[in-house]
């Protein structure tokens, strides 16, 4: 029966917060020239594949006209509920012992600062809290540095957002 098709994709665990049952879900189907329809999250795996850091995701929506077929290529968006936040290059966060942090340069010293994560995709992140508009980043060396070294300010472009 097609009359109502699942869809499993997998999730990275970094995004897997994002991700809840009866989320909507807009798919695109190639085949059928990106025609689009809505599907709601129905099960979310609840451990991670070991070997690729990812969640298990269904996604069911309706076909009452069978126009989708089992092993058509599909592409999703989750619709996620709406963020605020500052945008980052993802170099710029460091995570120490499970906690999630960007160095702020403030008077030519690196600060530590602890951040909530919003999202991540691709190259950004979106920082939820511990930022504030305007503050400088570091994203060179960062790495190995440690809250209050002195550091040199070497001004880059701004990050397209």
């Amino acid at each position: 029966n097609t009359e109502r098709i699942d869809i499993e994709t997998e999730i990275s665990e970094e995004n897997i917060r994002h991700i809840y049952p009866g989320q909507k879900v807009a798919v695109k189907v190639d085949a059928l020239r990106g025609k689009e329809y809505v599907g709601k999250v129905t099960e979310i795996n609840k451990a991670a594949d070991p070997d690729s850091h990812t969640f298990r995701v269904k996604v069911r929506l309706n076909n009452p006209k069978r126009e989708l077929r089992p092993g058509m290529f599909a592409r999703l968006s989750f619709l996620l509920k709406s963020q605020e936040g500052i945008i980052v290059p993802r170099e710029a966060l460091v995570s120490r012992e499970g906690t999630d942090y960007v160095f702020i340069a403030e008077n030519n010293r690196a600060k530590l600062r602890q951040v909530e994560i919003g999202l991540i995709l691709d190259s950004r992140a979106l920082i939820a809290r511990g930022l504030s508009e305007g503050e400088d980043f570091i994203i060179s060396g960062q790495t190995s540095l440690k809250n209050g070294d002195k550091i040199i300010i070497k001004v880059g472009r701004p990050f397209p957002q």
